[in-house]
């Protein structure tokens, strides 16, 4: 398969969503984060544990704020009218160098709202 060269605006506007969900949870800003985050909302994270939409606005409201992980690769592809895949590499920094990881997204727009229902980070081994 060709990668799309071209974004649809379904695909321009999950790309600009998950780089405004960087920032929204980076810096602690859970009324955004609550926002892009689909009700039924399931994360797989890189430890394997799983986070539902409460866990992660939980998680948020507690972090003390950080610079945005930098999305590398970023990829959108629609699946369909409602569900648009994304996929790219985030690094970010950490208190102990930098850790980088492999995340996918899935999008759906539920009434003209686009969301992320479903979201996991699988890490990169150390370089």
């Amino acid at each position: 398969m060709v990668p799309h060269m071209h974004l649809n605006d379904h695909e321009q506007y999950v790309a600009q969503a998950e780089h405004s969900l960087a920032e929204a949870v980076m810096s602690g800003d859970s009324a955004r984060v609550h926002e892009l985050l689909h009700p039924d909302f399931r994360e797989v994270g890189q430890s394997g544990r799983v986070f539902d939409r409460a866990g992660i606005l939980d998680d948020v409201a507690s972090r003390s704020p950080k610079p945005p992980y930098i999305l590398e690769n970023l990829r959108c592809v629609g699946l369909s009218n409602d569900i648009v895949l994304a996929t790219y590499r985030a690094i970010a920094a950490t208190d102990h160098g930098v850790r980088v990881s492999e995340r996918s997204s899935v999008w759906l727009c539920n009434g003209g709202t686009w969301q992320l229902y479903h979201h996991q980070g699988t890490p990169c081994p150390e370089q």
